[in-house]
């Protein structure tokens, strides 16, 4: 009876195996990284979206306060951006302030 090393097959060396390894424990580590830093970019994303749509409903809710009386403060940043900080109170008066920042300049200088 002949086995696989007598009629000259060889597997795979240890070193090509472990390299293999080495590449495909580097390969999955990489994608569960990539996977965990989408995943926490989507939540900080929803918990923004969930913020500013709390704010726009407590504003439909305070009649008693117009847009035009909410103190809105712009100021220009580097590179033209534009920061928009708006304070939108709760029935108590207190509130957390709600703050955009745009940059056109960088936008158009980098479309194609």
């Amino acid at each position: 009876m002949r086995t696989a090393i007598d009629s000259g097959q060889r597997g795979f060396s240890l070193a090509g195996t472990l390299i293999a390894l080495l590449l495909f424990t580097i390969f999955a580590a990489t994608l569960s990284g990539w996977q965990r830093s989408l995943i926490q970019g989507f939540v900080a994303q929803r918990a923004l979206e969930n913020h500013w749509r709390a704010n726009v409903k407590r504003l439909e809710e305070w009649p008693l306060v117009s847009p035009d009386q909410l103190p809105v403060q712009s100021e220009t940043l580097l590179h033209g951006c534009v920061s928009i900080t708006l304070f939108v109170p709760d029935m108590h008066g207190s509130g957390q302030p709600l703050r955009r920042e745009r940059c056109p300049n960088l936008l158009s200088s980098s479309s194609p």
